[in-house]
């Protein structure tokens, strides 16, 4: 019989691997001989112990580290950071299949729409107030189709959308100037 180094309780001698005594008598007081401490995960408030580096740990596991909210549902992203070579924005397939087909590729009208209710109360063009449901067009305001953020979108109308991207540019000069020239050599 030997005595515990933890608790001096007695228990019997084993012997272990490559000839190592048992110094402990169980387990838990094995984990507080090594250094070990329990902690709380965040995630599923299930005890786990961590040892040596890991003492700062607030997990108990890669499935509970916890991620931004699903884009769908709200629910916060357990598990791995990435899927598939890029960072994870739903909960679950499901979710990701739910908020593709609800939105589609045409979701910056959406919001775009979405942010004229905020500012207006109602869908008209930010510029002159065209509440016609027919003319309105959503803008990307940095010319970046790819940056459908909600702060980037704006709701114009038709005259509104082609004076922005019209005016006083290169190719609107150059048609004056090439229609100017066919107005004159045709009335002479």
């Amino acid at each position: 019989m030997q005595n515990c180094i933890i608790c001096e309780t007695p228990f019997p001698l084993k012997y272990l691997r490559k000839g190592v005594k048992q110094l402990c008598c169980s387990r838990s007081c094995s984990y507080k001989h090594r250094g070990e401490k329990e902690i709380i995960c965040k995630t599923c408030k299930n005890p786990f112990r961590a040892h040596g580096l890991r003492q700062n740990q607030e997990y108990c596991s890669l499935a509970c580290i916890q991620r931004e909210p699903c884009q769908e549902c709200g629910i916060i992203i357990t598990g791995r950071a990435k899927f598939q070579g890029g960072i994870k924005k739903f909960c679950t397939r499901n979710c990701a299949a739910k908020f593709r087909s609800a939105e589609g590729r045409f979701n910056y009208v959406a919001k775009g729409f979405a942010e004229s209710i905020k500012k207006h109360g109602l869908i008209k063009c930010d510029l002159c107030g065209q509440e016609n449901i027919n003319f309105l067009i959503v803008h990307h305001k940095d010319n970046n189709r790819k940056n459908n953020k909600s702060n980037n979108l704006q709701t114009l109308c038709a005259n509104c959308h082609h004076d922005i991207h019209f005016t006083n540019s290169h190719n609107r000069q150059k048609n004056i100037e090439s229609a100017m020239y066919i107005a004159k050599k045709n009335f002479k």
